[in-house]
């Protein structure tokens, strides 16, 4: 039932962004569409994100779901704990978007971390 529901959704969310966008009409909706998927997408992929981004005693981990992807590889990025292909994909954003993972940075309190993100 699980996987039905799912194909579901993923059928049903395209159609209705633009449906939704076309209704809202406000300048912002698709960045603010786009911000939230990449915060769904840190926090339903962090597994794979810390495995293969980042390394291993790394301090800035994927899961917070109020941070995008971007801002958590820019905080690794800054403090050097990125992995090649991490490092990769920050020069693919950096070159679409100029100090993309670095502009992208927030700071959210490190204690919600430690309680909601173990793995």
């Amino acid at each position: 039932m699980g996987f039905i529901l799912f194909i579901i959704a993923y059928v049903l969310f395209l159609p209705l962004t633009i449906f939704n966008a076309l209704n809202v009409r406000s300048k912002g909706y698709l960045k603010d569409t786009a911000i939230n998927l990449d915060r769904f997408g840190n926090r339903e992929f962090r597994f794979s994100l810390n495995k293969y981004l980042i390394i291993s005693d790394s301090a800035n981990l994927f899961g917070d779901i109020r941070e995008t992807i971007s801002s958590v590889l820019g905080k690794n990025q800054r403090g050097q704990t990125l992995t090649k292909l991490g490092k990769f994909v920050c020069w693919v954003l950096d070159t679409i978007d100029k100090k993309h993972c670095e502009k992208s940075i927030r700071n959210y309190n490190s204690n919600y971390r430690k309680q909601h993100f173990k793995l």
